[in-house]
């Protein structure tokens, strides 16, 4: 994830199991209990947080997960720090009326951490193989990849370089 000590960070995978999630959740609620540093927790959560969250022809329409997961991410005082890039994170890789997309996979922090890390950002790439969405999250701002994008900065030393005039000449 890229944080310095002392700040922690975790890796988070919440069973599909209510039972095994629940049990993940007291164990995350006590250390929340019992932290005062700035956190981050990222991963695969298996639930959602709003029904526009997931896209299914499924009658289901999950409430009282959303609001338990909501419950949860309260008490821990979590906040979502939104993300970039394909919004639902998860598919059953079914097709046509079969199909389901949801955003299962996020990363939460605390205040202290959003207050440490303010140009945080979170970017979901495209699911290829898995059957998730890779998640890459920045503690210093998205890193633009376009060269043209990229500021150019002129150093005065390369002047008296014997090899610069041929290195541009070259160029």
């Amino acid at each position: 994830v890229g944080v310095p000590p002392p700040y922690d960070a975790n890796n988070f995978y919440a069973s599909p199991n209510s039972r095994l999630r629940d049990a993940l959740w007291n164990n995350l609620e006590s250390m929340a209990d019992n932290t005062s540093e700035p956190w981050l927790v990222a991963g695969d959560f298996n639930d959602f947080a709003y029904q526009n969250e997931k896209r299914s022809f499924s009658t289901n329409q999950d409430q009282a997960r959303t609001r338990k997961f909501q419950a949860r991410l309260n008490r821990c005082k979590l906040m979502d720090l939104g993300c970039s890039g394909p919004r639902l994170t998860w598919s059953n890789k079914r097709h046509g009326i079969a199909n389901t997309l949801e955003r299962l996979d996020r990363a939460v922090c605390t205040t202290e951490w959003r207050l440490q890390f303010q140009e945080g950002a979170v970017r979901h790439l495209p699911r290829t193989y898995s059957d998730h969405a890779p998640m890459i999250i920045y503690t210093e701002g998205m890193q633009h990849s376009n060269p043209i994008l990229r500021l150019f900065r002129m150093e005065a030393a390369w002047f008296v370089n014997p090899d610069f005039i041929n290195l541009v000449k070259d160029s």
